[in-house]
């Protein structure tokens, strides 16, 4: 069985900041970006590849590399 991960709103919130960063360089959709997350530690944090970096997201919505 697979079991569905969910985002906070905090998280999906800073998603959107995050694609917003990244201007006109983004070949993706905001939802094509938002479904290239993969999870951290413990299912906890999510993380993205962005520029060259990780870049985590905690359920609280802190950011950081």
């Amino acid at each position: 069985m697979i079991r569905r991960r969910i985002t906070t709103k905090a998280q999906r919130k800073a998603i959107k900041r995050l694609y917003d960063r990244g201007g006109q360089d983004q070949e993706l959709s905001y939802l094509q970006f938002r479904r290239e997350k993969y999870y951290g530690w413990c299912d906890v944090s999510i993380l993205f590849n962005f520029f060259n970096m990780v870049v985590g997201i905690e359920p609280d919505g802190y950011t950081h590399s």
